[in-house]
C-alpha cells in the first residue's frame, strides 16, 4: 500500500493503522511483501525527513514481518523486518526519524546522506538487517555500466563499496547496506590485458573487479582460463556477499591445520566457525587443492542460506534430470538440487560435471549473474 505525504511528514497512527489494515487485507504482510509511503520534498529541496511516533514504528516491526520504504523522487529506501526490529529495539526512547538527503561532490556525483535515529540516539547498525536503496543515477557516456560502483564513507572517511549494481532500465544504483554512511556514486573500472572485449566473460569480470571482490593474478592480467582453488573460491564467495572474516583471537574455533598463515587465513577460519565449510578430513581443508564443481555447490548453497539470499525457484528441473545425476556425492545432492530449482546452476548438454574444476571466469560469471538477478 502506498500513502501520499508532504516533505516533513509524521506517519501516525490512523495511516499506520490504513497500511496495516490494508497489508493484512491483500495478504501482503509476509517477509518478500512491501508497506511503502512516499513523500515530496519541498520545492527545490533535496532532503526529506519521515517521523513516525515509537509505538507506531514498533506496530510495523511487530504486526507485519513486511518490509517498510520510503519513496521520494531522489531516493527510495526499503528496510526489511529484521532492521525494522533493530531500530524499534534501540535502547532510547523517542519517535523514530527517517532523514535522507542528496547533494552533489566536487566531481559533480551524487552523494546520498541517509540518517534514522530513535529519540537522539543515532542508529548506525541494523545489526544483520538490511536496507535497500534505489538512487536514480544516469550513467555517462564514458562509463563502463559493470564498473559503476556505490562507496559508503564513515564518519573517519573510510570507503567500503556496497552490495549493488547499475540498473540500466530504472537508471538508477540498486544496492544494499546494513549500516548507514554517506554514499557516493563512483566508477572504478578494472581492467586486464586478458580479458578481450569479445570474451564471453568479459561483463562477469569487469563487475566483480570493480567491486574489489577478487584481483587479477598479477598486475595486468585475471587470468579467466585458470582452475579455482578451494581457498580462493572461499575468499572470493565471502568477498562478494561481504560476510565479514575474524581471526583467531575473535572466533572460538581452531582454524585448519594445512591452513598456515596466508591471504585466505581468516575467510577459512570464519568459513569453518560459520559452518560454510568442513573440510576433507583430519581438520584438513586441502585450501590448494583444485575445487570441484560439487564442492562449489555445497559451498554455495550454504553461504546463500547463510545470509538468507537463497533465490526463489524459477524451474521445476529436477536433479535425476540431468545425465550424469548418480555421479553427484550424497553430500552435495541437496545442494545440487536446490541450485538448479533456483537456476542458479544449469549444467552443460545436460549434464552437471559434478567431479570437473571449474575455472575463475566460470565462477565470476556465477557471482555476476546471482549479483545482477
Amino acid at each position: 500500500m502506498e500513502s501520499e505525504e508532504e516533505s516533513g511528514a509524521q506517519l501516525g497512527e490512523e495511516i499506520i493503522d490504513a497500511l496495516l489494515k490494508k497489508a493484512k487485507e491483500t495478504d501482503g504482510n509476509k517477509s518478500n511483501d512491501l508497506i511503502e509511503v512516499s513523500v515530496e520534498p519541498a520545492e527545490d529541496q533535496d532532503d526529506i525527513l519521515l517521523t513516525i511516533p515509537e509505538r507506531e514504528f514498533s506496530r510495523l516491526a511487530e504486526e507485519t514481518s513486511a518490509s517498510f520504504g520510503l519513496k521520494t523522487p531522489f531516493v527510495k529506501i526499503t528496510f526489511d523486518n529484521k532492521a525494522l526490529d533493530t531500530i524499534a529495539e534501540t535502547e532510547s526512547s523517542g519517535d523514530i526519524r527517517i532523514l535522507a538527503n542528496k547533494d552533489l561532490d566536487q566531481d559533480g556525483r551524487p552523494v546520498y546522506d541517509v540518517k534514522v535515529k530513535k529519540g537522539e540516539a543515532a542508529v548506525e547498525d541494523l545489526q544483520g538487517g538490511k536496507a535497500f536503496v534505489t538512487a536514480p543515477y544516469q550513467a555517462k557516456p564514458e562509463e563502463n555500466e559493470n564498473a559503476i560502483v556505490v562507496y559508503g564513507i564513515d564518519e573517519d572517511g573510510s570507503r567500503k563499496i556496497m552490495r549493488g549494481r547499475y540498473d540500466s532500465e530504472q537508471e538508477s544504483m540498486v544496492f544494499r547496506t546494513g549500516y548507514f554512511y554517506k554514499f557516493v556514486v563512483a566508477h572504478n573500472l578494472v581492467e586486464y590485458d586478458d580479458v578481450e572485449d569479445t570474451s564471453w566473460y568479459k561483463d562477469s569480470i569487469e563487475f566483480i573487479a570493480a567491486r574489489e571482490i577478487t584481483q587479477g593474478i598479477d598486475e595486468n592480467n585475471f587470468g579467466p582460463q585458470h582452475n579455482l582453488t578451494r581457498a580462493q573460491f572461499v575468499v572470493l564467495l565471502l568477498n562478494a556477499y561481504q560476510v565479514e572474516t575474524a581471526g583467531a583471537e575473535e572466533l572460538d574455533t581452531d582454524n585448519f591445520a594445512d591452513v598456515g598463515e596466508t591471504y585466505y587465513t581468516d575467510h577459512l577460519l570464519t568459513a569453518k566457525a560459520l559452518g560454510i565449510v568442513k573440510g576433507v578430513g583430519n581438520n584438513e581443508f586441502a585450501p590448494e587443492r583444485e575445487i570441484t564443481r560439487q564442492e562449489m555447490f555445497v559451498i554455495l548453497y550454504n553461504v546463500l542460506q547463510l545470509i538468507d539470499e537463497m533465490p526463489e525457484e524459477v524451474n521445476a528441473n529436477e536433479l535425476a534430470h540431468y545425465f550424469d545425476a548418480d555421479a553427484i556425492a550424497e553430500w552435495a545432492e541437496g545442494a545440487a538440487a536446490a541450485l538448479i530449482k533456483t537456476g542458479t546452476i544449469e549444467g552443460y548438454a545436460n549434464k552437471l560435471m559434478p567431479q570437473a574444476t571449474s575455472t575463475r571466469a566460470e565462477m565470476a560469471q556465477v557471482i555476476y549473474n546471482l549479483q545482477t538477478r
